[in-house]
């Protein structure tokens, strides 16, 4: 079974038949996947890396949003209230 992730499109086509697809982690990894190294040009990696940091610290809000929401949540436990005029 293979990874299930998104997929991203080599940088630059130039004219190739079809379209490379790598994985999110081989983009900028020292390694050239592409046709001609263009996932390891230093310009687009460094706007990937920046975009990709920018994405991260989002999703990771989300989820901690997310998580304090769900911390709040009630328990469906009741909460019950001693109130001494009430004994008879």
């Amino acid at each position: 079974m293979g990874r299930e992730t998104a997929r991203l499109f080599c940088p630059f086509s130039y004219g190739y038949r079809w379209w490379d697809c790598l994985m999110p982690d081989e983009v900028c990894d020292g390694i050239p996947h592409c046709g001609l190294g263009d996932d390891e040009d230093p310009k687009m990696c460094l706007y990937y890396k920046a975009a990709l940091s920018q994405f991260q610290r989002a999703q990771r809000t989300i989820e901690a949003a997310q998580s304090r929401q769900q911390q709040s949540r009630p328990t469906g436990h009741k909460v019950l209230i001693y109130n001494p005029a009430d004994k008879k």
